[in-house]
This record gives structure tokens, C-alpha cells and sequence, in this order.
């Protein structure tokens, strides 16, 4: 029958298929579970060969193994504007406060913190990106969110600024009247955007402590983002034309003078126009107003 036993595969080309796996995921991996790819590949060797040359090649690896211990992911940035995470807050959604943000990944840098009627709306969402993409003048070389439809816009508009065809992203009642949290005119609004304007600020000056088990840089957020070279790291703001700007501004949304639906915002000013009521400060005073806003409306219908 002319049967005979495969030849081994050259211990070079098996050694250089694992270290390529050692670079990835497969660091992640034991002896068997290496074999196997190995064996997919279409190399032939043996477990104990393969076990080998993990301890020869990633004798750390071997030891955490060993240890049997939980292997910590390593997040790892080169620099600000290398990637930008988008995600929004939705647990003030039943008051009609939707909040949207953007952080960046090197620096901690707060790039925008929003609060408007939704953040399920894509064309908002890309709004918020294409504001800041114009005031800096260049999109971040990534951008990361989880797959809601709400960011569609988002990628497709940070797909078209760096002219890539692979992806540059990556991929969670008796309050029935508060949707109109803002009747007073946009002074509601206001005064939630004043104060997350107040916790960037806060937050992009105050100083991030050294952790001992991560590789991010320890500073001011600000600081950062804007003198990276001064803690390692390399500015990686894409460059964009004007013309690019227009093109996806035209396909955005940006908030508008109405933060609520327009017949409950007619009504309410109504309310307040005839009693004599003076728009909101301060949230206490917010509160005050909407309970009386409340009441009327309840009154009418």
C-alpha cells in the first residue's frame, strides 16, 4: 500500500509559526492548545516539542501558566488621537437627559461629554464627532464604541475622513412628563451641560496616579493630550481637509434650540409666560418649576 510516516516539519518553520502566535492571542495560550494550531497549520510536531519551545520562547508566559493565575489584558496606546472611545449614559433617559461622550484612550482626555433629548440618533452622535474633528482640525486614527446603531454615522464618517477601505473602528410612569426637561426654554439643558462642562474640566486637570499593573501614562489628562512627547507617547491626529468637514457635516444633525417636543415646549413657555415665571438658575430651581409645569399640564388634559 506504500504507507509511510510523515516527515516532520522543519523546527524552524514550527519555531517561527509560534513566535508569529506569541505576538497575538496565542500568548495566551498553553503547550495543547498550541500543538493543535500547529497541527492546523499544517506543521508536524509534537506536544512535547512545542512545549519546548514555549518555555524557550515566552519563559514568562510559561511561569503565569505555571502559577495559574488570571492573565491581566494589557491595554496598549502609542499616543492621543490614536483612538477615541465613544459610549453614552443612558440610566437619566427616563428624565429626557441623554448624555453621549468621547474619551481619549492615551490621555484620558475628555474629547466631548454631551447632554441632549436622545443619543440613539446617529446623526446627532456624528454631530458630536464632527464638531470636535473641526475645532481640532484632524479625526483620531481609531475609533472604538460598541455596536449600537446610533454609531453608524461615526463610522462610516471616520472611514471616509481617512480614505481606508480596511476599518479604522472597532467595535451597550409619574416621570412620563420629565421628556420635557427643558420647557423652560433651553435653560434646563443648560444647566446639565454647565455642570458636565464642569466635570470635564475637573476631570482633564486633575492628576491620574501611577498603577502598578497598567502601562498608560500617570499625569494630567490635559496635559496628555496636548505635550504627549513628555510622557512617551506620539500625537496621531489624522489630518483632514476642509472640504471633508463639509462633506460630513451635511449628513449630521447638531442640537437644536428645542431640547424637548415642540407642542409640550409651546405649552410650557404658555404656562410660564402667563404666571409670570422666569427660567430656571440652578437645578433647585428647575425642580421647582417643573413640578408647577407638572401640575398645569396634568390640570389641561
Amino acid at each position: 500500500m506504500a504507507l509511510y510516516r510523515r516527515r516532520k516539519s522543519d523546527l524552524l518553520e514550527v519555531a517561527l509559526f509560534v513566535m508569529e502566535e506569541l505576538e497575538r492571542h496565542g500568548q495566551l495560550h498553553g503547550y495543547r492548545t498550541m500543538h493543535l494550531k500547529c497541527i492546523q497549520k499544517g506543521l508536524q510536531v509534537t506536544q512535547e516539542t512545542v512545549r519546548i519551545l514555549l518555555q524557550l520562547l515566552d519563559p514568562e508566559g510559561v511561569a503565569y501558566g505555571r502559577s495559574k493565575r488570571l492573565r491581566r489584558r494589557l491595554y496598549r496606546n502609542p499616543g492621543p488621537s490614536y483612538m477615541w472611545h465613544i459610549d453614552s449614559y443612558d440610566k437619566l433617559k427616563p428624565y429626557g437627559i441623554c448624555i453621549n461622550a468621547a474619551i481619549d484612550g492615551f490621555s484620558r482626555n475628555i474629547i466631548w461629554i454631551k447632554a441632549y433629548r436622545t443619543n440613539s440618533n446617529p446623526r446627532i452622535i456624528a454631530g458630536y464627532f464632527m464638531e470636535e474633528v473641526a475645532k481640532l482640525g484632524g479625526c483620531p486614527a481609531r475609533v472604538r464604541y460598541d455596536m449600537g446603531t446610533e454609531n453608524v454615522y461615526v463610522e462610516q464618517m471616520q472611514r471616509f475622513l481617512r480614505l481606508l477601505e480596511r476599518r479604522s473602528t472597532v467595535y451597550l410612569s409619574p416621570f412620563s412628563f420629565c421628556n420635557m426637561c427643558a420647557v423652560t426654554g433651553n435653560s434646563v439643558n443648560l444647566i446639565f451641560q454647565n455642570e458636565l462642562n464642569e466635570v470635564a474640566d475637573l476631570w482633564n486637570m486633575h492628576h491620574i496616579r501611577r498603577c502598578r499593573n497598567a502601562i498608560a501614562p500617570n499625569g494630567r489628562p490635559r496635559l496628555m493630550y496636548d505635550l504627549p512627547n513628555q510622557f512617551g507617547g506620539t500625537d496621531h491626529l489624522q489630518n483632514v481637509s476642509r472640504q471633508q468637514v463639509r462633506l460630513c457635516k451635511d449628513e449630521c444633525t447638531f442640537r437644536g434650540r428645542l431640547p424637548c417636543d415642540e407642542t409640550v415646549f409651546e405649552i410650557a413657555c404658555t404656562i410660564m409666560a402667563e404666571h409670570n415665571i422666569s427660567p430656571p438658575k440652578d437645578t433647585k430651581e428647575a425642580e421647582e418649576i417643573y413640578k408647577i409645569l407638572r401640575r398645569y399640564i396634568r390640570l389641561r388634559l
